[in-house]
């Protein structure tokens, strides 16, 4: 998942892809707006998507999920909860919440391949 910016604060998108253990899309989403927002509150809301997604379908239930951003700060900030701003803790908590009913959840930096 991404989240995108282009000002701050401004009207973000984010896109992102869910793909089966094979590397198969299982289904895309393409620039679901989230409101206005700046690119730091963009990108974790990208991320709770991905896993709003993924555990709401049925094939990922129980599985292990990878999630993949390429926004070192939001991996961080969800690996490490003390680095968590206290004006995204909401976003957090959700976070944590949708990944419960997944098997294991693992977070990965990923850079982006811009072209």
């Amino acid at each position: 998942m991404d989240g995108s910016s282009t000002r701050k604060p401004s009207d973000p998108g984010i896109d992102g892809v869910l793909r089966d253990h094979k590397g198969i899309v299982q289904c895309m989403n393409r620039s679901i707006p989230v409101g206005i927002k700046d690119s730091n509150e963009a990108e974790p809301i990208a991320v709770i998507k991905a896993l709003e997604l993924s555990s709401t379908r049925e094939e990922c239930i129980g599985k292990r999920i990878i999630i993949e951003s390429d926004s070192s700060i939001v991996i961080n900030r969800i690996i490490k909860e003390y680095n968590r701003p206290w004006k995204f803790h909401v976003l957090f908590i959700l976070a944590s919440r949708f990944s419960s009913g997944l098997r294991l959840v693992k977070y990965s930096h990923i850079y982006f391949k811009g072209g």
